[in-house]
């Protein structure tokens, strides 16, 4: 999850052409390669022949989702309390 915190840009404000690596959920948490065309994402696992194709609008909302997921998840452990504080989006 903290490679999604270091991927902001990428995950939450992608533009067509980009291409990252980043784990994703594909038949199980795998380190995938993403490429973001016109219309559709391509998600391919690097360490299988596993692969997704998804339409822009609908990975630029599981991306993001990821991010603050990530996000939300981090501020909880670095405060030790049941939940995050006011005001935590803006840290990240």
């Amino acid at each position: 999850m903290q490679m999604h915190l270091l991927q902001k840009q990428q995950l939450t404000n992608p533009k067509r052409g980009d291409t990252f690596e980043t784990l994703f959920y594909l038949d199980g948490w795998r380190m995938c390669s993403i490429s973001y065309g016109s219309k559709w994402v391509d998600v391919k696992a690097l360490a299988s022949k596993a692969k997704k194709r998804l339409t822009t609008r609908n990975a630029r909302d599981i991306f993001s989702s990821m991010y603050w997921k990530a996000a939300h998840t981090e501020e909880f452990y670095s405060n030790n309390c049941k939940k995050p504080r006011k005001g935590w989006e803006e840290k990240y």
